[in-house]
């Protein structure tokens, strides 16, 4: 089990990247990197390190062997960071992708039809959530629709829906094999900071600069609950892997931790 988080380096022009093993709390691996690694996640068999930072890049690392694999670039750059969100691409892999894109789609948001094990979807400021196939760096897809920049993406278990949610206070429910949009959910009054799907596929939460969590329906977009209790908005949330715990952090760094249903 690892835990990962990454820094500026200030005695030189890049950013460290720490590997820490879970269980003991002992540094593994220190990754010396381009840009602040302020969006991370890890491939189903924990082999790869996909890192996402403030140069519109995603690098790719070999988490056995420490060393970059590749780099994945088409996300604008962003130049300022905001005080509480400090990440540009934000970063979500999934497994089941026995096939990619429809090449029937609009040219915009059109793929290309191929085998692969995972993929690697990520999002930024310019407003677009790109699919990439993470074995080999292409970029399959770009998802566009958001008016603003998209703060955070998150896959289904079965890597067919894709969420993503933008600060042009929306969150959009993507058909992940065909690259189209299913549904918008417009009922917030702030930019959505946070999304995160249950592990059984069926429930979306999201955090936003609204002072609470709302819980919807993934399938038929209907909300079912909100949960109030942070004194501001809210800028990350996560669940368990087994959905019996759910943890908020608020746009002022309080955390709390919930208990669904």
């Amino acid at each position: 089990m690892l835990i990962i988080n990454g820094d500026l380096d200030r005695t030189s022009n890049g950013a460290t990247t720490l590997m820490w093993h879970l269980p003991t709390g002992r540094p593994i691996r220190q990754l010396n990197t381009k840009f602040v690694s302020a969006a991370v996640d890890i491939s189903p068999d924990s082999q790869i390190l996909a890192l996402g930072g403030n140069r519109g890049q995603i690098e790719l690392w070999d988490v056995r062997t420490g060393e970059q694999t590749s780099v994945l670039s088409g996300h604008a750059r962003w130049f300022k960071l905001l005080p509480t969100i400090s990440a540009l691409v934000y970063v979500a892999i999934t497994d089941n992708t026995p096939s990619l894109l429809n090449r029937q789609d609009s040219q915009e948001n059109r793929g290309v039809p191929q085998q692969s094990a995972w993929l690697l979807a990520s999002a930024s400021r310019d407003k677009t959530v790109r699919l990439w196939d993470l074995k080999t760096g292409e970029l399959l897809s770009k998802l566009t629709g958001h008016a603003g920049w998209v703060y955070s993406i998150a896959v289904s278990p079965d890597g067919q829906t894709l969420v993503s949610g933008s600060a042009d206070k929306t969150v959009k429910i993507w058909h992940r094999e065909t690259g189209k949009l299913v549904r918008t959910l417009s009922q917030f009054e702030k930019p959505v900071y946070s999304v995160t799907i249950s592990p059984d596929g069926q429930t979306l939460i999201a955090g936003s600069g609204d002072p609470a969590l709302t819980i919807w329906n993934l399938e038929t977009g209907e909300l079912v609950n909100t949960l109030e209790g942070h004194p501001e908005g809210v800028a990350a949330v996560a669940m368990s892997a087994d959905g019996e715990t759910m943890v908020s952090r608020s746009l002022a760094g309080q955390v709390k931790i919930w208990q669904p249903g």
